[in-house]
This record gives C-alpha cells, structure tokens and sequence, in this order.
C-alpha cells in the first residue's frame, strides 16, 4: 500500500512498520531515508529528571546465531550490577535468561541516567534508534567500541562530534567506573542543548523535515 504524507505523519505506526518504513526508503530511493525514528522519538518528549533512581540499565540479547560473544564477554567482565544497576539480558553464552517487556525496559530506561548501544548485527549499520530512545527520555547512551557512528556524520555532524569525543565505551572499559567520572547533569545538558537534538525534539521542525524528505522523493 502506498503511503501518503498524511499517513506518515498521523498514523499510529509501530516500531516494526517504522522500521519497514526506513528500510523501504533507505533501499529503494537512493538510500536516502525519512527522519521516522527522530520524529516518533520525541513526538511525547517530555523528560522527568526527578525520577531518575538507577545509574545504568541495559538489555542485550547473545547467541552464537548472531555472533555476539564479544557483547556477553564485555558485560561479564565490565559491568557490575548492583540495585542501580540493572542488566536484562537472554545471554546463551552465559545462560542468563531475564529479558523483560518492551514497555516495562522503556520504563527503566526513562529511570535510569545511562544506558549502552551496541554494535548492530548488520555492521554496515548503527543503532540509532536505540540511542534517539535513550535521548529523549533523558538517559545519556554510551556507545561501546565497533559501532559504525559514521552512518550519522553527514546529517548530524553535532551528534557525532559529541559521541566521538564524550560517549566511547572501549571494550575493555569498565561501565562502573565510566559513568562515575561522567557528569550526568552537566551531559545530558550538553547533548540536549545540541543542535541536531533540539531539532528533534521541535515537533513542527521534525514534521516539516520529514514531509520535505518524503515529498522529494515521491
């Protein structure tokens, strides 16, 4: 079905149509996609800094399907959970199965002051919209080692800049340590105050933006 403007912008899509969506646009029309994940990210943008009750949450899946040993290895050896920090994980290799559900993680990460994104399993690609989930719930994403940022230099040169210099999580890093020599106020201020983020988070900028995009391409 052939999606209008209309559609784009006040449907009720779900994460997995706005990821059909993107693929489509990204593939299909010269690889240039729409800003979906920007708009439905902050479209209820709205950050609660009093609620923020644990350091760090994160949640991963680890098979050997996906190659992901190396994500299994780094939480093991540099992550230390306590009660403020939370780890949900189906983990093959370490035989670790808590995952949660999707509404009730979001709810954590709303709590929570950081979060990690990992290397996606298609390399030539970034988790950006796990980054944009962090952002806008005013939870500071560090990006571990191997994540291709570059994907984001040429339309958020801010953004990048910012991750590049502040966000790098090395494997062998220890997050403990990590987040406890980042100031979390004085960052999330920063990253907030970006330019790339304030278009976010401007409803009617974003709507535009993506109506331009859309309209160019059809």
């Amino acid at each position: 079905t052939k999606l209008t403007d209309v559609d784009i912008i006040n449907k009720s899509l779900n994460g997995r149509e706005i990821l059909y969506l993107n693929a489509y646009y990204d593939r299909i029309k010269n690889h240039k996609a729409l800003s979906i994940f920007e708009y439905f990210c902050f479209k209820d943008y709205n950050v609660n800094f009093n609620i923020k009750k644990y350091d760090f949450v994160f949640g991963y899946t680890a098979s050997i399907e996906t190659d992901r040993k190396y994500l299994s290895d780094f939480i093991s050896n540099n992550v230390y959970e306590n009660d403020k920090v939370l780890i949900f994980a189906k983990d093959k290799f370490v035989k670790r199965n808590n995952l949660i559900k999707q509404k009730e993680y979001f709810d954590k990460i709303k709590m929570s002051k950081f979060s990690l994104v990992a290397p996606s399993n298609d390399k030539d690609s970034f988790s950006f919209s796990r980054m944009l989930e962090c952002i806008s719930n005013g939870c500071i994403p560090l990006i571990l080692e191997g994540c291709n940022i570059e994907i984001i230099k040429d339309n958020y040169i801010d953004l990048y800049e910012y991750i590049k210099n502040n966000l790098i999580v090395n494997l062998d890093e220890n997050v403990n340590n990590k987040i406890n020599l980042i100031n979390y106020d004085k960052t999330i201020k920063e990253i907030l105050n970006l330019k790339s983020v304030k278009e976010f988070s401007n409803q009617d900028l974003s709507k535009k933006k993506i109506l331009k995009q859309f309209r160019e391409l059809n």
